[in-house]
């Protein structure tokens, strides 16, 4: 019970990081210029923290939602997606 309170919270928080990387990662895959600017390595990672989300929506199927690596997967997602996040908005923030 507790188990699958934790996995559906932690997938609620992926999804909602989500909606802040996933439209940018398409913008810099879809701008190639931005991808030589800016390095491959950032879209890497948001890479990375937009595959998150596929353990995150297999959380919400009743079967899945008590299993423990989906719960490591969406914290090890969680863990990859806050510093994406973090990075985005300091790299947004810098004035040159």
């Amino acid at each position: 019970m507790i188990l699958s309170k934790i996995n559906y919270t932690l997938a609620i928080l992926i999804i909602a990081l989500n909606l802040v990387i996933l439209p940018i990662n398409i913008i810099m895959i879809m701008d190639s210029k931005s991808l030589f600017q800016s390095g491959m390595d950032i879209v890497l990672f948001l890479t990375v923290g937009n595959l998150s989300l596929i353990p995150a929506i297999l959380t919400f199927f009743k079967e899945r939602s008590k299993k423990i690596a989906l719960l490591f997967l969406n914290v090890l997602g969680l863990l990859i997606a806050i510093p994406v996040v973090y990075l985005i908005y300091a790299m947004s923030t810098i004035q040159c």
